[in-house]
């Protein structure tokens, strides 16, 4: 589901030349939405400001049919962060029963996993808690820049 049609093509050849995807369906409509079975692992990956366009307003509600239809939810991985890291997504697929991993936790995560490859340190001796206080003290900086943005609270 992607609000553009031509980066939906562009993944989806992507997945196909390595070899995979093939299955892939590019649900575009409420109709389409409604006629398959639901998704259980999601990725958002749109800055959470409000839909605008027709093709933006038209995702938000097929997104929410395709949350909807999984009677006991799925996991989804918010990857969007800004302006804000409880989007409306997240929130969207709370309430339709799926567990929401942010965004946050992921790029934290990630961060933490190169630095133990490229170092060779074990996980255990990974400051864990400095990383996390280090991005969140990054994010209230860019909340405090964009305070006067309307529709850019963190």
């Amino acid at each position: 589901m992607n609000r553009d049609e031509a980066e939906v093509k562009a993944v989806m050849h992507s997945c196909k030349a390595a070899g995979f995807g093939s299955n892939v369906l590019h649900v575009k409509t409420m109709e389409e939405a409604e006629n398959i079975a639901g998704p259980v692992i999601a990725v958002g990956c749109i800055p959470d400001l409000p839909p605008v366009t027709r093709a933006e307003i038209e995702a938000k509600f097929v997104v929410k049919r395709l949350l909807s239809t999984v009677s006991r939810g799925g996991v989804i991985l918010e990857m969007a962060y800004h302006p804000k890291v409880w989007t409306r997504l997240a929130e969207t697929a709370e309430m339709a029963g799926w567990k929401v991993v942010l965004g946050t936790e992921a790029v934290i995560w990630q961060g933490i996993e190169q630095h133990r490859l490229w170092t060779g340190r074990r996980i255990e001796d990974v400051p864990v808690q400095l990383c996390k206080d280090v991005f969140a003290k990054a994010l209230g900086e860019v909340s405090e820049a964009m305070k006067d943005v309307p529709g850019s609270k963190l």
